[in-house]
């Protein structure tokens, strides 16, 4: 089945201040078992067709961090429950039993097969790579864009336990050593699922802002609501928002619209009470499971959307002169994961070559509860994806995580 899409149409210049980056140890991970959500052709299909559009010299090999690196955020213990069910994995394939895989999941599914650590490790490196290139190699900052695409995702992993098929948690690890670096740090997460290890694990780090929407009714774990925690409510370095099940695209963007205001805010107040005026960075955690046809929620977005948030944060990361990395979570159905993907790094990649945003974005009254869109911009002309990826639309069995059978 061959996707349509509408997004602004760009002249694709190379520039080292638009990146992919990716490593082929996150193909590995869970490819010798079957049936699960989080499936190899994830980032195998999305490289592909992101190839097809991009200069070849946008694409950048990632590395694997360290174990120093993962301790950062995660604890010795954790890190030991991980090597230890690698560790298992490695002898069973090794005495004959096969290829296995264990759910490793503290709080809710998370799987690993003897590839896993490797491209655990290589998610994290990966990301911390894309940002250490730009710390020490690229003059002109303010216009990096890079995206990071990588698997297993990351925003569901917390300091000592996990859940929703990750492992390590790339985006918080990341924003730690740019802490480290000097840096304050906007996490932005338009996952359709909440970003609980993001939340838990820096809530109490006042250089870090923590902003995103995710479907209340698809909480990754049972009674997970960050509403429900007075410390995140009353915290003006957090601006999570809540979005109702069968979301549209212009409730999806009016709590955008807020979300970016909460943004602008935080890092005036830390301007006007600090006497360093520490740098911006922007990390994203790009979910694309709102898609109105993934079946793993209930969100009725459009590829237009992300195409819509991305210059959103764009215009945030233009006003404060702040580099910005995206890094793959969420996404699965994979007969439209690579054009939401070529949505959202078409702007990147326009914003990187030009230090403009594309278009415009809906302007809202921010005053009252949701409404609609006071002067609606046009968004867009005609693109059509090149290539097919499968005859089927993955299909999502409600008692087991299942995908379709094309790539496995």
């Amino acid at each position: 089945m061959v996707m349509m899409m509408n997004v602004v149409q760009y002249e694709n210049k190379n520039t080292t201040n638009f990146r992919i980056y990716f490593d082929p140890k996150c193909d590995l991970h869970l490819s010798v078992v079957k049936r699960l959500v989080d499936r190899p052709c994830r980032t195998e299909y999305s490289k592909s067709h992101l190839q097809s559009i991009f200069d070849n010299n946008s694409f950048y090999k990632g590395e694997l961090a360290t174990e120093e690196i993962i301790l950062t955020f995660h604890t010795q213990l954790y890190l030991y429950h991980i090597q230890y069910y690698h560790q298992q994995l490695t002898e069973q394939e090794q005495s004959g039993l096969g290829f296995q895989c264990h759910d490793i999941g503290t709080l809710g599914p998370s799987f690993m097969d003897i590839y896993s650590y490797d491209a655990a490790l290589a998610a994290v490196g990966t990301a911390m790579k894309a940002v250490k290139d730009c710390l020490d190699l690229i003059i002109d900052r303010h216009k990096y864009t890079a995206f990071v695409l990588v698997r297993p995702p990351g925003h569901h992993a917390h300091k000592n336990k996990t859940h929703g098929m990750c492992i390590f948690n790339n985006v918080a690890i990341t924003a730690l050593f740019l802490i480290e670096k000097g840096y304050h740090v906007v996490v932005l997460d338009f996952d359709t699922h909440h970003g609980d290890g993001i939340s838990e694990g820096l809530k109490e780090n006042e250089n870090v802002f923590i902003g995103g929407t995710y479907e209340k009714d698809q909480a990754p774990a049972l009674n997970d609501n960050p509403m429900d925690d007075t410390f995140i409510t009353n915290n003006s370095k957090f601006s999570l928002k809540p979005l109702p099940k069968n979301c549209n695209s212009n409730e999806f963007h009016w709590n955008w619209a807020n979300i970016m205001l909460d943004s602008s805010a935080w890092v005036n107040s830390k301007k006007s009470t600090t006497t360093l005026d520490k740098p911006i960075f922007v990390l994203i955690a790009a979910g694309f499971d709102g898609h109105v046809n993934e079946k793993i929620a209930s969100c009725k977005l459009q590829y237009n959307d992300y195409a819509i948030v991305t210059r959103r944060i764009l215009q945030f990361c233009k006003d404060f002169h702040s580099p910005c990395v995206s890094v793959l979570e969420g996404g699965y159905n994979i007969d439209i994961l690579p054009s939401c993907i070529e949505a959202h790094l078409k702007e990147m990649s326009h914003y990187s070559n030009t230090g403009h945003i594309s278009s415009s974005v809906p302007e809202f009254n921010l005053t009252t509860e949701y409404e609609q869109p006071v002067a609606h911009q046009p968004i867009a002309q005609q693109i059509t994806r090149s290539g097919r990826i499968s005859k089927t639309t993955v299909q999502r069995n409600e008692t087991t995580f299942r995908g379709n059978e094309s790539c496995l």
